[in-house]
């Protein structure tokens, strides 16, 4: 298990302080995987840094039950890449094992494997420079999980990736799960697939604005109703709901609920149409995202 307990960062300057991290806690069980959201500058990186230990947090506990005494256990995937794109990828990755810990014998044996699981045995003997963006990234993922980590830290994994190689990741990050490791990850990318964690941690301004399971999240967010239907004018829908809703509709098609008892009293009020679509959901994790940084439809 992980505990963070309390965890405070600051930076400071001439003028002034300011948290990076605020009364951080949470914990994640062996092998679970957990989705750190956040905009840009919300302290994802700093809580990775410290994990890592990387960075040394200012106050608060960071607890690692169970702590191997492998030098290598956490594997930390920075958003800043570190290739040396001046390097041949076998030797380049073989290198990289080398700083861990890893004889140099064993290295190769595992750089062999790991080209191929992800396709690049073709790359083996190019110049990193040489490769494309998506695969300097399938490069920088094979030197984070080579090693087979107990703790597996991903910064924005996804940036940059096409729909193809980001299912392909997906994939990995399945077959790394499935021996146990513990994978933490941000990213912005908040499609389905994210539904493979099994706690999300929102992060505003370096504190925890949510923290939980999915289901758990959604709970505490209004629900959404959905509507598709040519028999429904929009004037009409507009006069039952607010200038704001009425905003949100012609956007993306949607409405936010008060109460669980508003949608079936909008469809009596709208004389019980024949609608494509009449969904009442919960919200999704871009929406919620949106809601926990103020930017709401």
């Amino acid at each position: 298990m992980i505990q963070f307990e309390n965890v405070n960062k600051i930076y400071k300057d001439k003028h002034q302080e300011k948290y990076a991290l605020k009364n951080v806690s949470f914990s994640i069980e062996q092998g679970e995987i957990l989705g750190v959201i956040g905009r840009n500058g919300a302290g994802k990186t700093t809580m990775f840094k410290i994990l890592s230990g990387i960075l040394a947090n200012d106050s608060g506990r960071v607890i690692i039950e169970n702590k191997s005494k492998r030098t290598d256990m956490i594997s930390y995937l920075p958003e800043n890449r570190g290739l040396d794109s001046r390097h041949i990828v076998k030797e380049h990755l073989s290198d990289l094992l080398g700083f861990k810990g890893i004889k140099m014998s064993e290295a190769r044996v595992l750089v062999k494997k790991w080209l191929k699981e992800f396709q690049m045995e073709e790359y083996s003997d190019s110049k990193i420079e040489s490769l494309s963006k998506g695969n300097q990234q399938k490069i920088q993922f094979i030197s984070a999980i080579a090693n087979n980590p107990e703790i597996l830290i991903l910064d924005e994994p996804f940036s940059g990736l096409d729909v193809i190689a980001t299912d392909f990741f997906w994939e990995m990050i399945k077959n790394v799960k499935s021996q146990g490791t513990t994978i933490i990850f941000s990213t912005h990318n908040l499609q389905d697939k994210m539904l493979l964690c099994k706690k999300f941690l929102f992060l505003t301004k370096g504190e925890i604005a949510k923290y939980g399971t999915i289901d758990e999240i959604q709970n505490d967010f209004k629900k959404m109703l959905e509507i598709e239907s040519k028999e429904v004018e929009k004037e009409k829908l507009f006069q039952f709901i607010s200038a704001k809703e009425q905003k949100r509709y012609n956007i993306n098609g949607c409405i936010m609920l008060e109460n669980d008892d508003m949608a079936k009293e909008l469809f009596h009020k709208l004389g019980n149409p024949y609608c494509e679509k009449f969904l009442v959901r919960k919200q999704s994790l871009e929406e919620i995202f949106r809601e926990v940084n103020g930017e709401s439809l």
